[in-house]
């Protein structure tokens, strides 16, 4: 028997989601994908999968031509047994469809590198880093490092008068759906989408599409901002842990400046003050995001590894 099949290898469900919530509160600092919200939004455009191995919950997730191992094998006993369990059934998997694509394990939060280092025949190495910040700062944006963001909202108030609502699937999903098509023309029309941009330029539009979609299953919070009667920025999140909530998705109308840091202030104020920090997640390794996530400045940066055979 196949090792996925002696498993129970099978697709996320809604149902799901107490046995994730069981698995990633035992992490102290999670990424911003390791909560079930995330992962379920993910699932449909990345084949997610899920097994339970020796009590640890195990994901898998097609990603950039090959199955991968999405995120630590967690919350169960036999640490060496398992991974090697989730290795070889991703092993199989790709031997189905891809041939010789070496398996990995990606996403390790960085309180579980040096424990996986340590097991026998892996090693990890630096994959990316999701960007944590204070939430108090991204309310209050004080002292001359938050200047510039504070100048392009009082631009933005002095030119227009925004309306601003927590989202109602009933009243506003047809509205975010209007502003994300116009937002994808936007794009295409103003930026030069690369070859290395064009995963990322696509998988962003359907995972914004989908969180519009489940937005009410999954109990997310979010904000619309409406100027002239008409929905010009949208933004969602959830909580990643009572400490933690993380940035799902932001899109503004690309032609009126300063909304970005207008919708960006607002939801933190709104949805947020509970929360002691904010993970706007990962760079994605584009240039751009990068540099917005550091002019936001960072609180901690939280690594993730990737984790390989030697």
């Amino acid at each position: 028997m196949r090792h996925s099949e002696k498993h129970g290898v099978r697709r996320i469900a809604l149902s799901d989601k107490p046995i994730f919530d069981k698995a990633y509160s035992t992490l102290k600092k999670p990424l911003a994908d390791q909560c079930f919200s995330m992962i379920y939004i993910w699932s449909s455009q990345l084949n997610m999968r899920r097994a339970e191995i020796n009590g640890n919950l195990c994901v898998f997730a097609d990603f950039e031509g090959s199955t991968a191992i999405w995120g630590p094998v967690i919350g169960g006993e036999k640490l060496q047994e398992t991974t090697d369990i989730c290795f070889s059934i991703a092993d199989e998997l790709n031997a189905e469809n891809v041939p010789g694509r070496e398996t990995k394990l990606l996403y390790l939060p960085e309180e579980l590198a040096e424990e996986y280092s340590g097991l026998k025949g892996y090693e990890a190495s630096h994959q990316s880093q999701d960007y944590v910040y204070n939430t108090q700062d991204l309310i209050e944006l004080k002292g001359g490092r938050y200047r510039d963001k504070r100048n392009m909202i009082n631009n933005f108030l002095s030119s227009y008068k925004p309306e601003v609502e927590l989202y109602s699937a009933e009243k506003h999903k047809k509205g975010c759906l209007e502003l994300l098509r116009a937002w994808r023309k936007q794009k295409a029309e103003t930026t030069v989408i690369s070859k290395e941009l064009k995963f990322q330029f696509e998988t962003e539009t359907r995972i914004a599409n989908d969180t519009v979609g489940l937005a009410g299953q999954l109990g997310l919070k979010g904000i619309v901002v409406i100027i002239d009667g008409k929905i010009q920025g949208m933004t969602f999140g959830n909580e990643v842990n009572a400490e933690m909530c993380s940035i799902i998705v932001e899109k503004t109308n690309l032609s009126i400046k300063g909304l970005p840091q207008y919708i960006y202030n607002e939801f933190v104020k709104r949805c947020w003050r509970s929360c002691k920090y904010v993970n706007a997640q990962e760079d994605m390794g584009v240039a751009y995001l990068k540099s917005t996530k550091l002019s936001y400045h960072p609180a901690f940066l939280i690594k993730s590894f990737t984790v390989k055979r030697k």
